[in-house]
């Protein structure tokens, strides 16, 4: 338990931390830093815990079924966006965020299919429902592997929601920021409880990236192109 308990610490620190870098240096090495910490992470799992490929969610044959679970709970969580952008109180919402409307054609495309589903998806699937979810499960139960990561998960997102509420709201109150950080920790916490039901119920950490990559991704272009 012990070294689960380090990983799932050392996953919170490295996320809060690598985002206080400078914002040039951080867009730059977001994604080959966080894919080389995948990689850390892989050979921690393999030379500490010993983790198999089953317990890290990389079963043999799960690749299609976590496709096509991963597809569909992606799709479906992202369409009621593009509902909203039909709606013109909810697609003033969406366009809401100063940081997607900045963004140029290019930054769009290399955000959606490089940063996003790499950088984002894959890295975090990898840590939370691929080697920490496996981590708790051997040393502490199942109960255990689906709370813990998905309270890091959450603990995970204190800088990146506070640098969204500066983007946003740069004047907005101390109480007010707390409590839209408090609502961030709790909602990506919630979501982590989600991604892990689809680790389970499709056998691999394959579904959660994919539904991860696609939400994320989506709902990116749909806060564009509400803009």
């Amino acid at each position: 338990m012990h070294t689960a308990l380090a990983l799932t610490l050392a996953a919170v620190v490295y996320s809060n931390v690598t985002n206080l870098l400078p914002q040039g240096l951080h867009d730059v090495a977001y994604v080959p830093l966080n894919l080389a910490a995948g990689a850390a992470v892989a050979l921690a799992a393999w030379w500490w815990l010993r983790l198999d490929r089953q317990s890290l969610g990389l079963p043999k044959g799960a690749v299609l079924t976590g496709l096509k679970w991963g597809t569909a709970a992606g799709l479906a969580i992202a369409a009621p966006l593009y509902v909203a952008l039909a709606v013109p109180a909810a697609r003033d919402v969406l366009g809401g965020d100063a940081r997607a409307q900045e963004l140029t054609v290019a930054a769009l495309l290399y955000a959606t299919v490089v940063r996003i589903p790499l950088g984002t998806a894959l890295f975090e699937e990898w840590i939370f429902r691929g080697v920490l979810y496996g981590a708790w499960l051997r040393s502490a139960g199942p109960r255990a592997a689906w709370l813990v990561p998905s309270a890091a998960f959450g603990l995970w997102h204190i800088v990146p929601s506070l640098e969204l509420s500066d983007a946003n709201w740069p004047d907005a109150q101390v109480a007010i920021v707390a409590l839209f950080v408090a609502g961030s920790i709790v909602a990506t916490a919630a979501a982590g409880l989600l991604f892990t039901a689809l680790r389970v119920r499709s056998g691999g950490v394959i579904a959660p990236v994919v539904a991860h990559g696609l939400i994320n991704s989506l709902a990116l272009l749909a806060a564009w192109l509400a803009g």
